[in-house]
């Protein structure tokens, strides 16, 4: 994946609304990471197949560890690094707004905006 394997490494695109959420999380913290553009080179499609099969994207590799869609990504990097800005509330009420939205967003907006990216 890198020199280190605490590297963060993200295997995306930026006109993919879904890894937009997770550049939003990763650049308000700011963490450091590597952006595996995937476009067309074929090297970087077969690193993503081989952590994910169905090559979908964004995938973001913690020390060596794949997590795989957006939100659950958001929640990972929340989790992992407590001592950045928070996207997911403490509070278990407001947590379960955030989650309503994001679902919202995901299957109502994103879903329809990335078939026109498509």
């Amino acid at each position: 994946m890198g020199k280190n394997a605490s590297e963060l490494v993200l295997f995306g695109h930026p006109f993919s609304s879904y890894c937009q959420k997770v550049l939003i999380a990763l650049r308000e913290n700011p963490i450091p990471f590597e952006l595996r553009l995937l476009g067309g080179d074929e090297r970087i499609w077969a690193e993503l197949a081989a952590l994910w099969p169905i090559r979908r994207m964004p995938v973001l590799v913690d020390r060596g560890r794949p997590i795989m869609e957006a939100s659950i990504i958001i929640e990972h990097l929340d989790q992992r690094y407590p001592e950045t800005a928070q996207m997911i509330p403490m509070d278990d009420e407001d947590a379960l707004d955030v989650r309503l939205m994001d679902r919202i967003f995901d299957t109502q907006l994103e879903a329809r905006l990335q078939a026109a990216v498509g």
